[in-house]
Order: C-alpha cells, then structure tokens, then sequence
C-alpha cells in the first residue's frame, strides 16, 4: 500500500464495518484480506487518517495498533472515547506488547480488548463476532430504552394534559355556579319587586276599572308578568350550565333558549 493512499475503504455489502487502523501497510493488507469475506473492510495508516475517516463512514469496530508514530493508539483511544460521537464503537488493540501495563493503560482509556502480534486469525475473527455482537445488544437495549422513555414522556404529556382540562372543567364549573347563585339572588330579589308593583297595579285597576287609566295598567301587569317569566328563564338557563356533572336535556335547553328569543322579538 502506498504512503499517498492513507485510506482505502471498500464497497462491499456487509452489515459490519470495521475500521482497521495500523502504521504498517503490510499489516493492513494481511488483516483486511482475512475480514473482507466477513465485514466491510476501511484502513487508515494513521491516527490522522483515521480520524478522516471516521468523519465520512460508519464504523461499527475498530482495531487498533498500540505503537505507530505521531499519534499513538492510545493517544487516538483517548481521544475516540472523548468524543461523543465515537465513544460506543468497541476498540480492539492490536499490539506486539502483552505485558500487563500496556494491557491495563489500555483498558483504562477505554479499550474493549486487545490482540496480541503476531496475529491468529481464528482468534481475531472470534473477538471481533463477539464484541460486535455485545455492540448490537447493546445498541438495541438503548434503541429500546430510548423508546420506553418516549413513550413514558408522551403519557406524562397526556396525563398533564388530562389535569389541566380537569381543572380548566372545575373552574368552568365553579364560575358558572357563581353566576346561577348571583342570578338567583338578583331573580328572587326582583321577584319580590315585581310582586309589590303588580299587586299595587292590581289594586289600583279595581280603582280606575271603567276608565280610560284602566289601558295604562294592563301594560304595567303585561309588562312585569313578561319581565317575571324572563327572570325564571334566566335562573333555569343559569342553573342548567352550573351543573356540570348532570346529563344535557337538549329539549329543555333549546326551549329555554327559544323563551328567551321569543321575549326579545317581541319586544
């Protein structure tokens, strides 16, 4: 591989993609004929390179060389893990180092595991299947998790909702009562006006019966007994909407309403 062609990723239709990272172009070459007939295969010489890569594909694992100039493997780790972005994808080290500080350094920044130099195929094939496959479960317990927490944010929505237009209800319900008590008051207090003026009015008419006054006061009895029956449509439209909990008599409504509009018209 040559020192201009830093990545070279490939086209096949694998489910997988793996992101095999080596200063060592022959290392390269070896692992990715073996991984090919698996996953689909991108390489890159460097961290840099790597990093470029990672901007334009998907990678769903990586192997990682410890020992490369510039920017080391663990170097390139720590940055990965760092970055949200890349954190979940698995990192498996590629090292010629077993002892057990390179190990634990490595662990520490993060690495899922490591594969020691030189390489046994079978080996590196079985550990890549396995972290992939805990990738997977873990990517579908979170796409999971994700789901139960939308839905439990949409019930506590709807629940909040239902709260609301419960107390919107009661209000409603508390100031229409409010209103039908005020109207009786009001109603009872002049009914009682009414009452004074139309027994006068009564008396009065056996006074003046005979007479051209007598006109004048069957306009007043006219007028209070329309004004009493506007008061106890009033009341009745009042009460009707103050009970909120009572089943609609539609009937009743409309003829309350059709009372009202009727006394208008006529006046």
């Amino acid at each position: 591989m040559s020192q201009s062609k830093t990545i070279d990723c490939t086209t096949t239709n694998n489910q997988f993609n793996i992101l095999v990272i080596d200063d060592t172009p022959v290392n390269l070459d070896l692992i990715s004929s073996v991984l090919k007939g698996f996953y689909e295969v991108h390489t890159a010489i460097s961290g840099a390179a790597a990093l470029k890569c990672l901007l334009s594909h998907k990678v769903d694992l990586i192997l990682l060389d410890v020992m490369m100039p510039g920017m080391t493997g663990f170097e390139l780790c720590k940055i990965l893990k760092n970055d949200v972005r890349y954190s979940g994808i698995p990192i498996l080290f590629l090292t010629a180092k077993n002892d057990e500080e390179s190990i634990s350094q490595g662990f520490a920044l993060g690495a899922n595991d490591y594969i020691t130099k030189p390489f046994r195929y079978t080996e590196v094939i079985a550990r890549i299947k396995i972290h992939l496959d805990l990738k997977l479960a873990r990517d579908q317990l979170k796409q999971n998790l994700d789901a139960l927490i939308s839905q439990r944010k949409i019930e506590k929505l709807e629940q909040a909702n239902e709260r609301l237009l419960n107390e919107r209800k009661l209000m409603q319900s508390q100031k229409m009562e409010a209103i039908g008590l005020l109207a009786g008051g009001i109603a009872h207090d002049f009914n009682n006006q009414l009452t004074g003026i139309m027994g006068a009015t009564e008396l009065l008419n056996l006074t003046i019966k005979g007479t051209d006054l007598e006109a004048f006061t069957d306009i007043i009895m006219r007028s209070s007994k329309s004004a009493s029956k506007l008061i106890k449509s009033l009341v009745l439209f009042a009460k009707s909407n103050s009970e909120l909990q009572a089943e609609m008599d539609i009937k009743k409504s409309l003829d309350v309403v059709i009372g009202l509009l009727s006394h208008s018209i006529d006046k």
